[in-house]
């Protein structure tokens, strides 16, 4: 059976309705379609803002996130309880996306990250990032910070900060290491505040 949930914008979030995100998972895996609807719309929008980071392509995430909820349905029964839901559909549509990039040849992920600077860049007054000395640089000298980051740098930092999964999640969702997770968010930040400080005080120019 294929189900598919039309998706219209997202509503309150589980907790916001008083349900946790354990017990909606509990009954979509007993197969209450009510809940399975529920995990879909209230976390529609952050797989599609990710996906949107990996590849500027709308059909294929919106193909992506369609498949990874009908293969939920069909295994609902052999899944585990997950630590985080949001944490694992953002490493499961990663990885959909991926296999279908691969399949259609579609070698554009990340190639130069422009848009997760475009994201931090829109977001970095909202003190997420380097509090006020990210508020306070200048938006030229900001973009050119961006782009001296590599892009799992932008990526751990983005699911860091902007979707505040802690560092075991965000290791789950690129599939590697808590060390290396927390070392290109530490180098990420160490260089945007290097640029930015530079920045804001060049060296004088020789007399």
């Amino acid at each position: 059976m294929s189900l598919k949930v039309i998706h219209t914008k997202k509503c309150e979030s589980p907790v916001e309705n008083g349900i946790s995100d354990q017990s909606l998972w509990k009954a979509f895996q007993m197969g209450n379609k009510e809940a399975y609807a529920e995990i879909y719309e209230s976390h529609f929008d952050d797989l599609f803002d990710y996906g949107e980071k990996i590849i500027d392509n709308a059909d294929l995430i919106e193909d992506a996130i369609h498949d990874l909820f009908t293969d939920l349905w069909k295994s609902k029964e052999n899944l585990g309880e997950p630590k985080s839901l949001k944490g694992y559909l953002l490493s499961a549509v990663r990885r959909v996306i991926f296999r279908k990039i691969k399949k259609e040849r579609r070698y554009t992920y990340l190639t130069n990250g422009t848009h997760f600077d475009e994201y931090l860049l829109e977001n970095s007054c909202e003190e997420k990032l380097i509090s006020k000395q990210m508020k306070l640089a200048h938006h030229e000298s900001l973009k050119q910070a961006l782009k001296e980051l590599t892009n799992r740098q932008k990526e751990a930092i983005y699911l860091r900060f902007y979707h505040n999964l802690d560092g075991a999640e965000v290791a789950s969702v690129m599939n590697i290491s808590l060390e290396a997770v927390y070392n290109h968010i530490s180098k990420g930040i160490g260089r945007l505040k290097d640029t930015l400080r530079y920045s804001a005080n060049p060296p004088p120019v020789p007399g």
